[in-house]
């Protein structure tokens, strides 16, 4: 069997190989599986446009998760959360910790060391 091309290139189906290129949208209603990797040329987003979830920028690979919840820049890797940061198990910084606010140790009934941001007391 021969390679199906419908309307000058717009569907294209390779018979040897079942490789296909579709030049429109595709949409798909239902589930979809794939097997394989996913190769995504230009930005990757989930969400209705106007309402994206997660998106990658194809530019430099930044990453964002509900607009400004979760962002990692793709240039420089730098990383901003909106919430609240926990972590459960030991933190290693490399480098300088900037604390913008009060600076608290302890559970919040019970504080061992505080640093006040307006005086540094």
């Amino acid at each position: 069997a021969g390679n199906l091309n419908v309307n000058s290139g717009k569907l294209v189906v390779t018979a040897a190989s079942g490789n296909t290129a579709i030049s429109g949208t595709l949409g798909v209603t239902g589930a979809a599986t794939l097997s394989s990797t996913l190769g995504v040329v230009g930005n990757f987003d989930v969400g209705a446009s106007g309402a994206r979830t997660f998106e990658v920028t194809a530019s430099d690979g930044s990453l964002a998760i509900a607009t400004n919840k979760f962002n990692v820049a793709g240039d420089s890797g730098n990383t901003a959360i909106a919430g609240t940061l926990g972590v459960t198990g030991a933190t290693t910084m490399s480098s300088t910790l900037g604390v913008v606010g009060d600076f608290d140790v302890g559970a919040a009934n019970a504080r061992t060391f505080k640093v006040t941001a307006s005086d540094g007391s």
